[in-house]
């Protein structure tokens, strides 16, 4: 699936923002394009729309492009921002740098100069974006394992009822204890990279945590029983496929509150110690 990101063009010349915007829709880039014939527009409307890329002319009435840019900054907004413009003059060039301006437009344009600049701009908001899924991506699996960790902690004390963070928190209800143990601490050996497929295969919805070495305990919310088994068996398929790995998984059934969660956990416990 392609990503799309947005662009806003601004320009008081109303032929120069379609032609722009022919050359986006002739190149296929994949672009949602706002237009503006002024700064003041087209900043009212990134207020309300953020945009990608912003690319802008510099001479316009009210407030200018290199005025506008200054704005959006300031109002926290982050666009990669383009001037487009037939005013070579250096000392807008050194403004626009100073502002964070990628690039420099002067027109008339050649059609290469507007690919390669397209090429690269699409490249930096496809690396943002990848930045910030990936940050994200880290940042749930924190937030995952810090909540496994204070289950397994309150299941494991003998005054669990008293236990309010529990008893308040914003667990999923039902919960199963599931834990994959292996022959090699798959965790030392792979790291986040394994605990990032567990939670994809499981849609995020698991509060992990360690075990011992080579043990990692889940606490899995689901609907019905039959989700966990068709997790356990993902997590076997694409453990042995993708890491090369055996894994041995002891599962309980789905509990609906801590008290029940805890003998359940205990009982998958003592089957996994049989098992090994």
């Amino acid at each position: 699936i392609k990503m799309m990101y947005s662009i806003m063009i601004v320009d008081d010349e109303a032929s120069e923002r379609q032609g722009i915007a022919r050359l986006i829709k002739k190149y296929e880039y994949p672009l949602k394009i706002f237009t503006a014939q002024n700064g003041e527009e087209a900043y009212r409307m990134m207020s309300e729309n953020p945009v990608d890329i912003l690319l802008t002319d510099i001479k316009m009435p009210f407030v200018d492009g290199i005025e506008l840019i200054s704005m959006v900054k300031e109002a926290g907004m982050t666009p990669f921002c383009i001037i487009y413009s037939a005013y070579g003059d250096f000392e807008y060039a050194k403004k626009a740098i100073g502002l964070g301006v990628v690039q420099y437009l002067l027109k008339p344009v050649s059609l290469q100069e507007f690919q390669s600049v397209f090429h690269h701009i699409l490249e930096e908001c496809k690396d943002r974006y990848e930045r910030q899924e990936n940050l994200a991506k880290q940042t749930e699996s924190r937030k995952r394992e810090r909540e496994g960790r204070r289950m397994l902690e309150c299941i494991g004390k003998l005054e669990y009822q008293t236990d309010q963070s529990i008893k308040e928190s914003a667990f999923e209800w039902p919960l199963c204890p599931v834990i994959l143990s292996g022959y090699e601490n798959i965790m030392a050996k792979y790291g986040t990279s394994y605990i990032s497929d567990v939670l994809r295969a499981s849609e995020n919805k698991i509060y992990y945590t360690a075990r011992s070495e080579g043990q990692i305990v889940l606490f899995v919310t689901a609907g019905r029983q039959e989700e966990v088994e068709e997790l356990c068996h993902n997590i076997i398929t694409f453990t042995q496929k993708d890491f090369q790995s055996h894994i041995f998984i002891a599962a309980g059934t789905l509990c609906g509150s801590v008290e029940k969660l805890k003998k359940e956990y205990e009982r998958v416990v003592e089957q996994l110690d049989y098992q090994f």
